[in-house]
């Protein structure tokens, strides 16, 4: 019994792991001016999952007509384990090999702190940019000014 219960739970370890590797979707969107490239990115990235993430960016481009920039956003997706740091540095390397200049935006906080982590494998990658944000003109932003007699 206590074999079947580990072959089991083994079993559905590989079954959850195969099946969270092929949620992954990407969007992409081109800037007005036609210059940027932006790649939304959803799922979980970790060593189950490698491989569809790759796949989801294409091999060959056009450097005619592809953007130099390209800009992937990953506030969807969720950096698990050293197979997924080592994808987003191939994906750079891909796209820098076509001589676009990377950017990846909008980490969420636990995947930046993996990636800081290991913040020495990324110096030449543009991973860590922090965004400036304008708290003052932000329409998303609702400004409220707190009575001066306010007791907390």
């Amino acid at each position: 019994l206590a074999i079947a219960v580990g072959v089991g739970v083994v079993l559905s370890a590989l079954v959850f792991a195969w099946d969270a590797g092929t949620k992954l979707s990407l969007q992409s969107q081109i800037s007005e001016d036609g210059n940027i490239i932006y790649y939304t990115v959803q799922g979980p990235l970790y060593f189950g999952s490698v491989k569809p993430f790759m796949d989801l960016f294409p091999t060959i481009i056009d450097e005619e007509t592809h953007p130099k920039e390209v800009v992937v956003l990953l506030e969807n997706m969720e950096v698990y384990d050293w197979s997924g740091m080592m994808a987003l540095k191939k994906l750079h390397e891909r796209f820098d090999g076509y001589g676009c200049t990377v950017k990846f935006e909008k980490l969420t906080p636990s995947s930046h702190s993996l990636l800081v982590k290991s913040k020495d494998m990324f110096e030449e990658i543009n991973i860590f940019m922090v965004e400036n944000v304008d708290v003052q003109n932000d329409p998303l932003i609702e400004h409220s000014k707190i009575k001066s007699d306010a007791h907390f």
